[in-house]
């Protein structure tokens, strides 16, 4: 695990690099069906990410005034939308952050 978080950092890293190099020498100018699937997606994705951040916080941080939840901030709409959303999505979506955090504590004695 110590080498793939690193790895796919980079790899993420050099494909926004090689998309904006392409944006912007070919002039590409995003259209209605770009932003139609980009918004949802961003959405979606945002609200996955939440979970392997609960996974790579260490539990004891969860507590007080940590400076290990200073990226909380930037969650606290998932998180109000994991417990007051409309059942049939945040339903699922809460046994999603439980499984991660599951997760978490697996793979502590690792």
């Amino acid at each position: 695990m110590r080498i793939i978080i690193p790895t796919l950092s980079a790899i993420f890293a050099a494909i926004a690099v090689w998309l904006t190099v392409r944006i912007v020498n070919r002039g590409w100018r995003p259209g209605r069906r770009f932003f139609i699937c980009a918004a949802p997606a961003s959405l979606v994705l945002y609200l996955l990410s939440f979970g392997p951040w609960l996974w790579c916080v260490d539990p004891r941080h969860w507590q007080g005034n940590d400076p290990a939840l200073r990226g909380h901030g930037f969650y606290t709409p998932a998180d109000v939308f994991s417990y007051s959303g409309p059942s049939w999505i945040a339903d699922p979506y809460d046994a999603y952050l439980r499984w991660c955090i599951r997760q978490r504590i697996w793979t502590e004695g690792e």
